[in-house]
């Protein structure tokens, strides 16, 4: 056993010492791999921090939400269908809510309208968010959103012009909750409806919660048994909605990388079957000396492991510094989708096994599968055609 480990040792010391005699190759091998696996490794570290950061911010939502669809598009519902909800079983908490879109020339781009009642005002006390919301029965007052507070340069006493009203700026929302306010204008609940034109017996939707968490799948239909034709969707289901549109993105933008990964394996079969004079008489010489074909054969599948697994390494690296320190500049829009009122996604390492084990699939498995037959084609090269 001891014999067998010298040797195995000895075959790795062969092998770094063949990759130093060469270094020139193989650190372009190493270049180039480990920027394709830079490349996948940075798309499936954003997506996994998307999608993390979207469960983070659908556990914030309510259980379920019950909107009105009329001719294929949304409408609006009336208090009285939300106080037959409180009577189904198992709901709480049933509370109409105002908000809409409101279309800004300034900005190009439409901004979220969020009415708040009274009640709803003192949760912005303790919120990550510049100035003061009001909680008497003050109006026109606005809180603005990180991404709508940038692109109006606005700050906490200015006045903004919404609709041909002007309202005062009294607080915006910090970078910490960009996630769900970048292009939110919240304000009180009768500003909100006499921006979006709607009555006092109008509301846009309804959020319920459910008192058993086991219970929201039951609840959801029962509310839709009760409201035939409204649109009833769940925590759990807004949820997969993030993980399948992250998802396909971040396949969309893999595939993509591609290309990039087989030119970068048929330059590495080129350069891996075309043997150097020195690289024919070292192994002529290896087997006069008593080497055997599959010695040789093991020295150069060690050789192709390593560039692969450093390249591999290092392309992980990189795009960890990439994403996580840059904030994936380019990649980050593509996978985010793109957007005037962009919000500010603090973006935190998953660190998924299943990722990991793609970028591995990706980059080293098809490396070595590359280098099999040019270290076959080496291994059996006969000394006297080797010395010749």
């Amino acid at each position: 056993m001891r014999t067998a480990l010298s040797r195995a040792l000895a075959l790795v010391a062969f092998s770094l010492g063949s990759l130093g005699r060469r270094r020139g190759r193989a650190v372009a091998s190493v270049v180039g791999l480990a920027i394709v696996a830079m490349a996948f490794s940075s798309v499936f570290a954003l997506t996994d921090a998307l999608r993390g950061e979207a469960r983070r911010t659908v556990a914030t939502m309510p259980d379920v939400t019950v909107s009105r669809m009329r001719a294929g598009r949304p409408a609006t519902l009336s208090p009285q269908e939300a106080e037959r909800l409180r009577t189904i079983a198992g709901v709480g908490a049933v509370r109409p809510r105002v908000w809409g879109y409101l279309y800004l020339d300034v900005l190009a781009t439409n901004v979220v309208v969020v009415g708040l009642a009274p009640h709803q005002r003192s949760a912005f006390a303790a919120a990550r968010i510049e100035g003061e919301v009001p909680t008497d029965g003050r109006r026109e007052w606005v809180l603005l959103g990180d991404a709508v507070g940038r692109a109006f340069g606005a700050r906490v006493g200015d006045e903004l012009e919404l609709g041909r009203r002007a309202f005062r700026v009294a607080a915006i929302a910090t970078k910490a909750t960009s996630v769900v306010t970048a292009d939110v204008v919240a304000m009180d609940e009768r500003d909100a409806r006499a921006l979006l034109g709607l009555s006092d017996d109008e509301a846009t939707d309804i959020a319920v919660h459910v008192f058993n968490p086991n219970e929201i799948g039951t609840a959801a239909a029962r509310i839709a048994d009760q409201m035939p034709g409204a649109r009833v969707v769940t925590r759990e289901e807004l949820s997969r909605v993030y993980e399948l549109t992250y998802g396909a993105r971040g396949g969309f933008v893999a595939l993509s990388l591609l290309p990039a990964l087989l030119a970068l394996l048929v330059l590495a079969w080129d350069r891996l079957t075309s043997l150097s004079t020195d690289e024919r008489r070292e192994i002529a010489s290896l087997k006069v000396v008593g080497w055997s074909t599959r010695d040789v054969l093991v020295v150069r599948a060690i050789e192709s492991t390593v560039i692969a697994a450093g390249a591999t390494a290092l392309g992980a690296l990189l795009s960890h510094g990439y994403v996580f320190v840059l904030g994936a500049p380019g990649l980050a829009s593509a996978l985010r989708g793109w957007s005037v009122l962009s919000p500010t996604i603090p973006l935190t390492p998953s660190g998924e096994g299943a990722s990991i084990l793609s970028v591995v699939a990706l980059t080293v498995v098809p490396w070595l599968a590359a280098s099999v037959v040019p270290a076959w084609r080496a291994a059996v090269i006969e000394p006297s055609e080797g010395l010749r």
